[in-house]
């Protein structure tokens, strides 16, 4: 029986399976990578980004600015909320003023907003709106926001719990 490698021939076998074995271990490395698990969203795992709108452009984005404030501890928004010649009533002043305010306050005020949001669209008659807010835990709060619109922007006039 004729020997099944020559001389010649096993160097081209050892550089042939050089090659394979380099081309597998490339293939388990691409696959490796490719199945490696990485966090998702699996909630929502579709991104939109749109462009930010003005500040105050709608009273629906007025309201939500009062979440967020809580949320992220940011009071450098809110004073924008009322009324810029100062004419919104004491309940709106005291949320525009809650960055001004004692911790106690800042920390109560956060405690109610950081859950919550709109409860329906505006009602928006002319230059006026209200809309109605559900806050605090279990969203059991609600509240009726009056807005007014003022050279384009809409600002907070009133806050009235329900």
């Amino acid at each position: 029986m004729p020997p099944l490698l020559s001389k010649e021939g096993s160097f081209l076998n050892v550089f042939t399976m050089r090659n394979l074995l380099t081309v597998i271990f490339i293939f388990l490395a691409i696959l490796s990578v490719a199945c490696y698990k990485t966090a998702s969203n699996n909630e929502n795992p579709v991104v939109i980004v749109t462009p930010t709108p003005p500040m105050n452009a709608t009273p629906e984005q007025v309201a939500l600015a009062l979440f967020e404030a809580a949320r992220y501890t940011n009071w450098s928004r809110l004073p924008t909320l009322c009324m810029p010649d100062g004419s919104s009533e004491r309940s709106a002043k005291e949320i525009c003023d809650v960055g001004k305010s004692a911790d106690d306050k800042r920390t109560a005020f956060r405690e109610d907003f950081k859950q919550g949001g709109t409860d329906g669209i505006a009602a928006i008659d002319g230059d006026s709106a209200k809309i109605n807010i559900k806050y605090a835990k279990k969203l059991a709060k609600t509240a009726e926001l009056t807005l007014k619109r003022v050279d384009g922007k809409w600002y907070l006039v009133s806050f009235g719990p329900k």
